[in-house]
Formats: C-alpha cells, structure tokens, sequence
C-alpha cells in the first residue's frame, strides 16, 4: 500500500501495575505500520527489559522519556507524522502540546471519560457509539468505533476454530501481569473438584507477572494436570489448540473471540469493565467476579461454559472477523 506516511510516534507505557494492554494493542498497530513501510518509534517510561526486547525484536525503535517534556523534544526531533496516544493518564492537555510537533494524532481509548484533541480515536467496543464520544472530542475527530477495528495481529484470523467440540483441555491466563494473582486462586480452587483433575490445563502467568515462584510452588505439588508458561508468543496458536479458557477481559477478550475459544470472564481492574459488560450485553461468554471465585462457584460457570460452547464460538466469530488493523492502518494512511 503506497503511502506518504513515513514515522510514526506512539506514546504508552506498560508495568506490573498497569499491565501490558496499551503496549500489545499498540504493538498491533505499529507492526501493520511497519508492515506499509511506516517506521515506528515507542516512547515510553521505564520499560522493563522483556518488554524491550520485545520491541527490538519487531524492528521498533524505543526511546526512554520520563516525562511529557522529554516526549516533546522527542516528537520534535522525529518529525512524526501520527502520533498515537494509549494511556489513561493523558488527555486533551498533552495532545494539544503535542500538535505542533505532529502532523496527526490517533488515540486508542476505551473508558469515554475525558477530553480528547485529536483526529482519530479508536474505542474497538461494541457498546460505544458516537453519543459517548461527543462530550470528549471536537467535530474534526474520525471515530473509529466497535469490533471491526480491534486490534489484532494477523496470526489469530487463520486459527479461527471450526472443528468438533470437546472439553479436555482447559487454557488459563490473566494477562501479562495479573498483580493480585487471579491465576493462582483459580488453580487452587479448581484443585478442589475432582473433575478438573481429569483435564490437561495450561497456565500462562504473563511477561511482568511478579507471582512466577508462588505459581511454581503450587503446580509442583498439586494433583491437577497443569503445564505452566512464563509468557508465551505463541498466544494464538495456545488458544486454537485448547477446548476453553479462563481469562481477563483485557487485550486478551479480542483474542479469544477472534478464535471462537469458549471463555469464563472475570474481569481483574477496574478498566477491564466495559469488556465485561460487553460479553453479558450480547450473551458472548460466562462471567464472574473475582470476588465469587471458589471451587463452586467455578464448577458451576464452567459447566455453563461447556453447554454453551458452539452458541457462544458462533456469536464471537459473527462478532469480530480479525481484520481490524489492517482497517485502521488503511484509515490512517488514507487521512494523511
């Protein structure tokens, strides 16, 4: 795809406490950028190494800011043509800063709750509509709304399940972080049902999960069939090969749904909630709150989920095909 864009700028961060949400939904992005010949620079604060590394290996170029000054003289000397925004701490304050040293500015959203200067914002929810966005953005803005532009990367699309359903093997994971250990109190409390001892669980703790020893500890000694993974880069094709997951409502949802993988929800933040409120809004999967997590409570939902399993692959798959960042790369070049 033939384009005049040439750099692009993208501010998050990403840590133990906030997450790796904004990093891997913008990494989405800035790889199809890169993908048409765009060249991409992260600025962010205090990456942690594996994180670093993770955009090193993608070609990206981080640069180490530690605090809006350092991201204007940043932008100044890269002369970037879109700066994309991806963090809840900023707003229409920063952005404005920022115009003079950017030609465009795309911000990701998702919460509706704060003033945005801007020429695109993209909220990939469902749920949203333009009425939300009204208050917040000025009528230049281009709102890119609902699952047709979800970031993904373009490895789940092919992966997208078809097949026979059965329920022998169950996929875990939280999200890169998981801070109060959501992980570990599902796996003990599905220790307590001789039923999931009978299946083949995967575990995956995440890249900056700082519980790696206590998850450890436990699966040495439990009697359920656990594999443990610190991180995997093979996310999608994990999903594919498991028959249901138990998981967050982060970054996470979008890849599930593009699988068609059917899920136990439970959201872990306060800013998973609107994906929360999207799954029960269309009856897309079964849902708890960290709260209710026992060994009851667990075997109940999942039966729920194994009943349910063909209504709910259908109605994601129906829901979000996968093409959502080549759509939104095409948006962009095309306003440039």
């Amino acid at each position: 795809m033939p384009t005049a864009v040439k750099k692009c700028a993208l501010r998050l961060d990403a840590n133990i406490h906030m997450g790796t949400g904004h990093l891997m939904r913008s990494l989405t992005l800035a790889d199809e950028l890169t993908a048409c010949g765009v060249e991409c620079h992260f600025l962010s604060i205090a990456l942690e190494e594996k994180l670093r590394e993770i955009l090193k290996s993608k070609g990206h170029t981080l640069h180490d800011i530690g605090d809006d000054t350092d991201v204007l003289e940043a932008l100044e000397a890269l002369e970037a043509d879109w700066l994309i925004v991806d963090h809840y701490g900023l707003d229409a304050t920063f952005e404005t800063k920022c115009r003079q040293h950017a030609k465009h500015i795309f911000v990701i959203d998702d919460l509706a709750n704060r003033h945005h200067d801007c020429d695109i914002l993209l909220d990939q929810n469902p749920l949203k509509t333009p009425a939300d966005y009204v208050p917040w953005v000025g009528p230049q803005c281009q709102l890119l709304l609902g699952a047709d532009h979800a970031l993904l990367r373009a490895e789940f699309r092919p992966l997208r399940q078809n097949g026979p359903y059965e329920w022998q093997k169950g996929l875990i994971c939280f999200g890169g972080a998981d801070p109060d250990n959501v992980l570990l109190r599902i796996l003990t409390a599905l220790e307590q049902d001789e039923l999931n001892t009978k299946i083949a669980w995967t575990g995956i703790a995440g890249m900056t999960n700082p519980h790696w020893q206590a998850l450890q500890d436990f699966c040495a000694t439990s009697r359920l069939n656990v594999s443990l993974l610190k991180h995997s880069d093979q996310i999608g094709q994990l999903l594919s090969t498991h028959d249901f997951a138990i998981g967050a409502t982060g970054g996470m949802l979008w890849e599930r749904m593009c699988i068609g993988i059917p899920t136990l929800a439970i959201a872990i933040a306060e800013n998973q909630r609107p994906g929360l409120d999207l799954l029960k809004h269309f009856d897309l999967a079964v849902t708890l709150e960290v709260d209710a997590i026992s060994s009851p409570a667990l075997t109940q939902s999942l039966e729920r989920v194994r009943q349910n399993a063909s209504t709910y692959r259908q109605r994601n798959q129906d829901m979000l095909d996968g093409m959502g960042a080549s759509r939104t790369v095409r948006t962009m070049l095309e306003r440039a």
